[in-house]
């Protein structure tokens, strides 16, 4: 029997789910990407199929890379512009439609078409029918094939507000709709179409997502800082450490991806000072010692990090269990994390 726990979120509350481990008897990539992939699911889920985080405001947390229903932040000012309140978690399942489908997405969904809502081709959720709708006090006129709002999706599924109680109607309601999602993300014929999903969407971050990265200069993506952008020689889906990146470099970047999952604007800042600390060039400097200087201290950057619980002084932070993750794959020498000079040690003096 699933267990469904009741957890708290600074002010949000509800229904959390633990998967069941995915055996990781196949890790040994050397495809910089998958390695990133591994690294974020490991630290957010330990590996377990079907965990389901609906505790922390963002109405429903699911997959492999854990995609969130809604922002936080963004119901928090609500604005009334539905179009900038979904997250990811559609397109996901828009991806498991298409690619794997099953009973359990049938069930789902048509307790989607039961709200009036359906998961449209773009991977939104969208109405059904033309409607009026009450978000945050203000009755709203919605037209068929119009964006749910947040506060909508929200306040259904982990009524109201993203703030669940332990006992009664609303948290049946939650529970109910954990329990639908945890068995859509359990299906083992998904698992690969979500980590195909991680690593297309790990690429897309780093070639759209732009960012002030270098004083008087124009915004630029991860792709041209870090690795090359146009000049690079290999395709960053392609990369394979040894051969394209050094494993310095790999276990650094795979944390910085790890770590943007939780908090994407601190990850981004920490890397833009790494690239103003060490004058690190892309283009110039792939491939030489440049590199790993660059990798340690980025790494460094992100353990010394105030935020969250990102500090390395913390025993259960995520510099620690991102650390314990790594080190237990296999992936990276040990010698990354013990020894004389260890680029990621338990603790930076």
């Amino acid at each position: 029997m699933t267990i469904v726990r009741h957890r708290t979120h600074k002010s949000y509350s509800g229904p959390v789910i633990y998967g069941k481990k995915i055996p990781q008897d196949n890790v040994r990539t050397t495809s910089h990407c998958q390695r990133a992939v591994w690294l974020t699911e490991g630290v957010e889920t330990e590996h377990r199929a079907g965990s389901i985080m609906a505790a922390d405001g963002t109405g429903m947390t699911a997959g492999r890379g854990q995609h969130i229903l809604v922002y936080p932040k963004e119901l928090a000012h609500e604005d009334f512009n539905a179009k900038d309140d979904q997250g990811g978690l559609g397109k996901l399942l828009r991806r498991i439609e298409v690619k794997a489908p099953s009973s359990s997405l049938d069930i789902l969904y048509g307790a989607f078409i039961a709200e009036g809502w359906h998961v449209a081709s773009d991977g939104r959720f969208r109405w059904n029918e033309d409607g009026r709708v009450k978000v945050k006090g203000r009755w709203i006129n919605c037209k068929a094939g119009d964006v749910v709002h947040g506060a909508v999706l929200r306040d259904t599924i982990t009524p109201i507000g993203g703030k669940v109680p332990k006992t009664g109607r609303r948290w049946e309601q939650a529970k109910a709709w954990a329990l639908l999602f945890h068995v859509v993300f359990s299906e083992p014929n998904s698992l690969e179409v979500q980590a195909a999903f991680e690593v297309n969407h790990l690429y897309h971050r780093m070639v759209s997502k732009k960012f002030a990265f270098r004083d008087n200069r124009r915004k630029e993506t991860v792709s041209q800082v870090v690795y090359g952008g146009r000049q690079s020689k290999t395709p960053i889906p392609h990369l394979q450490v040894g051969r394209d990146i050094s494993e310095e470099l790999d276990l650094a970047m795979c944390v910085f991806h790890s770590h943007t999952v939780n908090a994407p604007a601190i990850a981004f800042r920490r890397l833009r000072d790494t690239l103003k600390a060490t004058g690190f060039n892309a283009p110039r400097d792939r491939g030489t010692n440049k590199e790993i200087v660059f990798a340690r201290e980025l790494l460094k950057r992100l353990a010394k990090t105030n935020y969250g619980r990102w500090l390395d002084s913390l025993k259960t932070g995520r510099w620690s269990r991102t650390r314990k993750t790594a080190m237990k794959s296999g992936l990276w020498p040990m010698r990354f994390f013990q020894g004389s000079s260890p680029i990621m040690p338990v603790k930076f003096s």
